[in-house]
C-alpha cells in the first residue's frame, strides 16, 4: 500500500523527531512511504534527503519558514512567518482563503501555499491508498486531499485540552484570558476539522474522551504511543551520583513550568539533605530563562542533543514534575524503557494506563514529598535498580513500537478498503 505522510516538519526536527521518523521506517517495513514535509534551507534539504533515503520511495519538500514546534511564543515565530502570516491574513480578508482555515492562532502564521502545491503535487503523482498528515499545522491540508482519499490526522493529543489545562492552571489576569482566548480557538477549529478527517488519532483514551465531551465530532481513534525499546535499551554507562535529569522540548510551556516548578520548590528541599545535588535539563529551544539557570555551575542546560540516551544512562534520577500539558508523556516512557528510576507527579503519568507506584516508579505531588523520594532513591541504589527494572518489562510489555506500528496498520488497510466519503470543507 502506498501511503503519504505528511508535515510541515522535517523527520529530524525537534519534537516530532521521534514519532514522525520512526512512524515513516517502520511503515516502509510492509507499505510503500512517501513523505512530504517542510524545510527551512538547503542543508535542512539535504539532511532530509539522507535520513530518510532508506526508507521513503519518494520525498517532497517545500522550503518555506518553519517556527519552532509547539512553541506558543509570538517571538519564536520568523520575520518571514510574521510576513507569511500577514499575507495569509489580506487573502482572506479578500475572500482567496477562507477564514475557517485560521480558527486556531498558529495557523495564519504558518498556512504555506508552496506545501499545499506540493501536497497535491504529491496526491497527483503518487496516488496513495491513505494520506496521513502528522502535525497540527499539516492537518490545516484537508482541503488538499480528494475527498475518495482517506485522510488521517494524527493528532496525539487534542489542542483545545492542553489550552484548557494552562488556562486552569494559570493565575488570574492577563495569561488565564489568554488561554481561555486559545481554548476557544482550539476548540472551534477541532469542531470544524475533526468530522472531515476519516480518523483523528489520539495517544489516550482520556483525549477521546475529552474531544467527545467538547462536542467534537468526527471519527476518533486511540493508538498509544510507542518505545523504540531495542534503541532506549539501558546502557552500560557509569551513573554520576546525585545527578537529577529532566528532558523535552523546552519551547513547550508545561515542560518550562515543570523545571521552574521544580527549580523553586523542589530542589532546595534536596538541597538541604544532599547538597551535591545537581540538575541537568536535556532538550531542544530552551528560553532565556531557562538557560539563565545554568549561572549555577550545579545545573546544567544542555539545548538540542543528537542523543538522550548517555544523559539517561549517566543520570541518577530522573524526573517529571509536571503540573500541566495534555496527551502521553514520551519522555517518561523513553526513562522507563532505558530501567531509570523515576520520580513523576500524577499529571506527568496521565495517559499511561497500568502504573504503579512503588513498582514502576516513584509518585509525588507536593515539593516535600518529591524531595523525599528523590533522596530515597540517592541512598537505596537497590530500590532504584528493582523500579528501573520493573519499568523496563513494563514499557517493553505495553509501549514498544510493534504495537504503534500494528494499530496504525490496520487502520491504513481497514480506510482503504472501507468507505472512503468524507464531509466537504469549505
Amino acid at each position: 500500500m502506498k501511503i503519504i505522510v505528511a508535515s510541515y516538519y522535517p523527520p529530524f526536527y525537534p519534537g516530532v523527531d521521534y514519532t514522525l521518523l520512526n512512524h515513516c521506517r517502520l511503515l516502509s517495513r510492509d507499505h510503500e512511504v512517501v513523505l512530504v514535509c517542510g524545510v527551512r534551507d538547503e542543508s535542512e534539504k539535504e539532511k532530509t534527503n539522507t535520513v530518510t533515503r532508506r526508507f521513503c520511495s519518494a520525498l517532497y519538500m517545500a522550503q518555506m519558514p518553519i517556527a519552532q514546534y509547539a512553541s506558543n511564543n509570538c517571538f519564536d515565530f520568523t520575520f518571514m512567518s510574521w510576513l507569511q502570516g500577514a499575507y495569509n491574513i489580506v487573502r482572506t480578508l479578500c475572500g482567496r482563503q477562507p477564514f475557517s482555515r485560521f480558527l486556531f492562532f498558529p495557523m495564519m502564521f504558518s498556512f504555506s501555499r508552496r506545501f499545499s502545491q506540493l501536497l497535491r503535487e504529491a496526491i497527483a503523482n503518487e496516488k496513495p491508498a491513505v494520506v496521513h498528515l502528522h502535525d497540527i499545522h499539516a492537518s490545516i491540508h484537508i482541503g488538499d486531499i480528494p475527498l475518495d482519499i482517506p485522510a488521517v490526522y494524527c493528532a496525539i493529543d487534542s489542542v483545545s485540552r492542553y489550552f484548557y489545562t494552562q488556562a486552569r492552571c494559570a493565575p488570574r489576569g492577563a495569561l488565564k484570558t489568554y488561554y481561555r482566548f486559545r481554548y476557544a480557538g482550539a476548540r472551534a477549529w477541532e469542531r470544524f476539522a475533526f468530522p472531515r478527517y476519516r480518523r483523528v488519532v489520539v495517544m489516550t483514551q482520556a483525549e477521546k474522551e475529552w474531544i467527545v465531551s467538547q462536542a467534537i465530532e468526527g471519527a476518533v481513534e486511540v493508538i498509544t504511543l510507542g518505545v523504540d525499546t531495542a534503541f532506549f535499551a539501558p546502557l552500560a554507562a557509569a551513573q554520576e551520583p546525585h545527578t537529577v535529569l529532566f528532558s523535552g522540548l523546552m519551547s513547550y510551556e508545561p515542560n518550562i513550568d515543570a523545571v521552574v516548578y521544580f527549580m523553586r520548590a523542589i530542589l532546595p528541599l534536596v538541597r538541604k539533605m544532599t547538597p551535591d545535588v545537581s540538575f541537568v535539563i536535556v532538550g531542544a529551544n530552551p528560553p532565556p530563562s531557562i538557560r539563565a539557570l545554568a549561572r549555577n555551575p550545579r545545573i546544567i542546560v544542555t539545548g538540542y542533543v543528537e542523543d538522550l540516551r548517555p544523559f539517561i544512562a549517566r543520570a541518577h534520577v530522573y524526573i517529571a514534575p509536571l503540573r500541566s500539558g495534555a496527551g502521553i508523556k514520551s519522555k517518561l516512557l523513553i526513562a522507563m524503557s532505558m530501567a531509570k528510576a523515576v520520580v513523576a507527579t500524577t499529571d506527568a503519568l496521565r495517559g499511561i494506563e497500568g502504573l504503579r507506584d512503588g513498582e514502576h516508579l516513584l509518585i509525588a505531588d507536593t515539593p516535600a514529598v518529591f524531595a523525599q523520594k528523590i533522596q530515597l532513591l540517592f541512598s537505596d541504589q537497590r530500590l532504584a535498580r528493582g523500579l528501573g527494572a520493573r519499568a523496563r518489562a513494563f514499557v517493553d510489555t505495553h509501549y514498544g513500537w510493534e504495537h504503534w506500528y500494528q494499530q496504525f496498520s490496520r487502520l491504513y488497510e481497514t480506510l482503504a478498503h472501507g468507505d472512503k466519503t468524507r464531509s466537504v470543507l469549505p
